[in-house]
């Protein structure tokens, strides 16, 4: 039973990729592009970086994701939403004394986030980009959010819904926990200790 959990935001805590597609569709458009959204999904579950690629052809992928992170920083503070599941495994966690934390590659507006979802009293501690550590799979900021919490790697479950997440994890020292609703991933080939389709079911591994 873990002690920890350390969870990824975007596409975990908050159900984010709706409005990160929503924001590439749009910044697509701007170019006179067409795609499918349930490619640019695809696209974007690898990294947003990935998908502005993927359009580098037709226009400049650091314009695009400019351009994406515009119109999402314009709708997601009014729109955003919790994954479903979460505020259960929250209220579960603080009332078996377990700690919550996030690291994330998302920066200190997270703390905005989770205060307009109701949620920011249940974490301890959050590792923003705006640290500016490696970024994942590197484990440094991970391993800096531990340190400074006094957590053991071995009480602590890395919680994301992307293999990159289990990664950092692992690279860490620590166990990792895929949430992966969609069956987006092959889980034997992520190769996370845990494997859940819903947050409700983290609950009974703590």
């Amino acid at each position: 039973m873990y002690k920890n959990l350390i969870f990824d935001y975007d596409g975990t805590v908050a159900d984010s990729y709706p409005l990160f597609n929503e924001s590439f569709q749009h910044a697509l458009a701007l170019h006179g592009i067409e795609a499918d959204p349930a490619q640019t999904m695809r696209e974007l579950k690898i990294s947003v970086g990935y998908a502005a690629r993927q359009y580098g052809d037709r226009v400049d992928p650091k314009q695009l994701n400019r351009e994406m992170y515009d119109h999402y920083y314009r709708i997601v503070l009014d729109r955003c939403s919790l994954c479903p599941g979460m505020r259960e495994l929250l209220e579960a966690a603080a009332a078996r004394g377990v700690r919550c934390y996030i690291y994330t590659h998302s920066g200190k507006e997270v703390e905005d986030y989770l205060a307009k979802l109701g949620i920011r009293a249940y974490f301890a501690d959050l590792m923003t980009a705006s640290e500016n550590f490696p970024r994942k799979p590197d484990p440094t900021a991970l391993l800096a959010l531990c340190t400074r919490n006094g957590l053991e790697l071995a009480e602590s479950l890395m919680v994301g819904d992307r293999d990159i997440d289990i990664a950092v994890g692992h690279n860490a020292g620590m166990a990792g926990c895929l949430y992966d609703p969609d069956n987006f991933y092959d889980s034997a080939a992520v190769g996370a200790e845990h494997n859940v389709t819903s947050l409700e079911q983290v609950i009974a591994l703590i």
